[in-house]
């Protein structure tokens, strides 16, 4: 993206009779309300309000078909759109809004129904453009992280907290007596999101990961406290607990990651319940690594769209879904 997307902004070309906005300008400044991306620098705003396209949908039309990809993410300016999947109600969506981003992200195969449940106006952004957007604005891209893990995070509380979400009872491994080696590291987090990575990204992740050894008893964090690192747990139990959830981490997984890269309060204390053995890795590298690989970021990106994937259709089974996305 060049400078001239910022004249673009500025630009007076009308769009067609009854637009809610005839120029790009008009576009760009109702982006700026918008309470997810109304804080973001211009450049990556800038780029969205000049290839977005306005889109009129009377009641009952479709906006995606089940047959296809979701292939777009659309803003809602006004009206309503209700979206499904294999049957299911996954949400309502009302302005400031938008739907599309989660299957747009985890490149999902599997198409979506979306339908105007009233005469309703959106922003069209596709995916091509969307992930050019994020290549050239690394804070449109992190923004999308921080809000990802949000939902996510939230997702997984209400899930876990109406018994709803298993988890694997935790493995017991050797005590590892010496400290973790380079390759040791490399084998234990290759997998899940870095399944496909480059080494060189792995490389600058673990440069910087911290090896921390616990003692049963020892608190990793307590609720409510800011959230600024996660850990990949080596070896031994991690006791997290909350009002409304219990849950054990064990070797192989990893704790706090996505509460610290949705800049959220830690939502359950963690405890040691037995020695443990962990690399904690800081939220301020990790976005640093994936901001100098950006395949790395989107292969994350598109790893934790397709867990909320999951986790929604898992909510919508039982009964519940947003209202909202």
């Amino acid at each position: 993206m060049t400078d001239l997307a910022f004249e673009q902004a500025f630009s007076i070309g009308m769009g067609e009779t009854g637009a809610h906005f005839p120029t790009t300008l008009d576009r760009l400044i109702h982006l700026r309300t918008l309470p997810n991306l109304g804080g973001l620098a211009g450049r990556g705003l800038t780029y969205v309000a000049t290839h977005a396209a306005e889109r009129h949908y009377d009641t009952g039309e479709r906006i995606y078909r089940p047959e296809e990809p979701v292939a777009s993410v659309h803003f809602v300016v006004d009206g309503k759109i209700r979206v499904e999947q294999e049957g299911l109600h996954l949400l309502d969506c009302v302005s400031p809004f938008a739907i599309g981003f989660i299957p747009v992200l985890a490149s999902s195969d599997v198409g979506q129904t979306a339908t105007a449940l009233a005469p309703t106006v959106t922003l069209e952004v596709s995916r091509a453009d969307l992930f050019e957007i994020f290549e050239d604005d690394f804070g449109f891209l992190e923004n999308g992280l921080r809000q990802l893990s949000r939902q996510l995070a939230q997702m997984q509380a209400r899930l876990e907290s109406r018994g709803l979400l298993d988890r694997s009872e935790p493995e017991e491994t050797p005590y590892p007596v010496r400290p973790i080696d380079f390759v040791e590291r490399l084998e234990l987090i290759r997998g899940g999101p870095y399944a496909e990575v480059n080494l060189e990204p792995l490389v600058q992740l673990l440069r910087y990961a911290e090896e921390i050894r616990l003692e049963p008893g020892d608190v990793l964090w307590e609720e409510g406290e800011p959230s600024t690192w996660g850990a990949n747990v080596i070896h031994g139990v991690v006791a997290c607990s909350s009002k409304e959830r219990t849950f054990r981490m064990g070797p192989r997984s990893v704790v706090g990651f996505i509460e610290s890269n949705g800049a959220m309060p830690r939502g359950y204390r963690a405890v040691a319940e037995t020695r443990v053995v962990a690399l904690k890795q800081t939220t301020e590298v990790f976005l640093d690594v994936l901001e100098d690989h950006f395949q790395l970021a989107i292969g994350y990106l598109a790893f934790l769209s397709r867990l909320m994937l999951g986790l929604s259709l898992r909510a919508a089974r039982s009964g519940g879904s947003d209202e909202e996305e």
